[in-house]
C-alpha cells in the first residue's frame, strides 16, 4: 500500500460567491477557501471560509454550509467518477506532469481567485508536498512525481513503505513543516510590504498546515503521532466530531477520512493492525520523544503565527467598504476576524448595494 501526500481544494458556495465579488472589483487580493480531501493524506477545512466569509446570520450561515456540503459532495463525486482516472493516464504519458498539472491547477482556481492568489495558493501546496519528497528521499523511499488536479489538489505517492513507523512520522512531518515555513515567508513578506494578498495567503498557509497536524487517521498529524501511541487516534476523532458538531467543517469528504480515521486507530486498537506484530511500531524512547516534541512545537508555532497574522489581514468585507469609504464596525470579537465584520445584514446590503453602484 503507499502512503498518500495530498493537500487539496474544494470549493464553497459562500467562497465562491464572495471571493467572485472581489475579483470582479479588481482588488489586488484574494482570499483563502475551504479545503477538501483527495486520497489518503489530505485536508478537509471549511474554518478559513468561514472565518473569511462570515457576512450573515446565523440562520444565513447554517444554511450555507449545508449548501456548502451539497456542492462539495457533488463537485467530489463528479471529478472522482469521471475525471481524475483520465487526468493521471494523460500526464503519465508525458515527463513534464508536474509542471502542466501546476499550471491547470492555477488556471482553475484563478477563475475564482485571480492570478496572484491561485499561483500562491499552488505555491505553498507544492512546498507543502515538496517537504514529504525531501523526507523520503533522505530516508531513500521512492516515490512518484507530484501529480496537481484541479479543485483536488496534489499528490505525491511513495512507492515502498517506509521501514519503520519513525520514519512515516518524519515523511509526513516534513509537509508541514516545509509548508509552515513557506506560510511564514508570505507573513514577513507582507509585513514588509503591507500586501493584504500575502496576509491571506499567509493564512491560508497556516491554516491548511495546521489542519492536516490533526491526529486523525491518515492526515499527516495522523501518522506523526500514531508513531508514539494509537490513543492520539481517538484524540484526534473526538477533535475532528466537535468540528462537524459545530459545523465548522461540513463536507462529505472529511466523514470519510473520519471514518478511515476511526478504522485506522481501531485496527491499531484492537489488534488487526498487520504491523502490529512486527517491530515497525517498536520505536526507541528518545525517538518517540522527538516525534512528539516536534508535532506539539510545530503545532504551538502554528497556532502564535496565525495569531500574529490575524492582526494586520484584513476581511473581504472589510477591503471591500475600504474601497468605497464606507465606514464599518468591528464586532467585539478580538479582530472580526471570527465572526461577522459587520454590525447587521442591513449595513452589509447597503454596502453591496453602493459596491454595485461604484463598479
Amino acid at each position: 500500500s503507499s502512503y498518500e501526500a495530498t493537500t487539496s481544494i474544494m470549493l464553497n458556495i459562500r467562497a465562491i460567491r464572495n471571493l467572485s465579488v472581489l475579483s470582479r472589483s479588481k482588488l489586488n487580493t484574494r482570499f483563502p477557501l475551504k479545503v477538501s480531501s483527495f486520497q489518503q493524506h489530505a485536508v478537509v477545512l471549511s474554518l478559513s471560509q468561514v472565518r473569511l466569509m462570515s457576512t450573515g446570520s446565523q440562520d444565513n450561515k447554517n444554511n450555507s454550509n449545508k449548501l456548502g456540503t451539497l456542492a462539495s459532495a457533488g463537485m467530489a463525486l463528479s471529478v472522482l467518477a469521471g475525471k481524475t482516472k483520465y487526468l493521471f493516464v494523460a500526464l503519465k504519458l508525458t515527463k513534464a506532469m508536474p509542471l502542466v498539472s501546476m499550471m491547470l491547477s492555477s488556471a482553475a482556481y484563478s477563475i475564482f481567485y485571480g492570478w496572484p492568489f491561485a499561483i500562491g495558493m499552488v505555491g505553498l501546496i507544492f512546498t507543502h508536498e515538496m517537504g514529504h519528497a525531501i523526507v523520503m528521499h533522505r530516508y531513500g523511499v521512492p516515490f512518484s512525481p507530484m501529480v496537481f488536479v484541479p479543485f483536488m489538489g496534489a499528490v505525491i505517492a511513495m512507492k515502498e513503505d517506509p521501514r519503520s513507523a519513525y520514519e512515516e512520522a518524519m515523511i509526513a512531518f516534513g509537509g508541514p513543516a516545509l509548508g509552515s515555513a513557506a506560510a511564514l515567508g508570505c507573513s514577513l513578506a507582507a509585513g514588509a510590504t503591507d500586501s493584504q494578498l500575502l496576509y491571506g495567503l499567509a493564512d491560508f498557509g497556516y491554516m491548511i498546515n495546521l489542519f492536516n497536524l490533526l491526529p486523525i487517521g491518515s492526515l499527516d498529524g495522523g501518522r506523526i503521532t500514531n508513531a508514539v501511541s494509537p490513543y492520539f487516534g481517538v484524540v484526534g476523532l473526538a477533535a475532528g466530531g466537535a468540528l462537524i458538531y459545530t459545523s465548522a467543517v461540513s463536507n462529505p469528504i472529511f466523514y470519510l477520512i473520519m471514518m478511515g480515521g476511526a478504522y485506522t486507530t481501531g485496527s491499531r486498537l484492537f489488534g488487526f493492525d498487520d504491523k502490529e506484530d512486527s517491530r515497525y511500531y517498536k520505536i526507541p524512547r528518545h525517538q518517540q520523544a522527538v516525534v512528539l516534541g516536534g508535532y506539539a512545537a510545530l503545532v504551538v508555532a502554528l497556532l502564535l503565527a496565525m495569531r500574529e497574522n490575524d492582526k494586520d489581514r484584513k476581511t473581504p468585507q472589510q477591503l471591500k467598504a475600504e474601497k468605497l469609504n464606507l465606514p464599518y464596525i468591528e464586532m467585539a470579537n478580538n479582530d472580526g476576524k471570527y465572526d461577522d465584520f459587520f454590525s447587521n445584514d442591513s449595513f452589509m446590503q447597503n454596502v453591496n448595494d453602493a459596491f454595485k453602484k461604484n463598479t
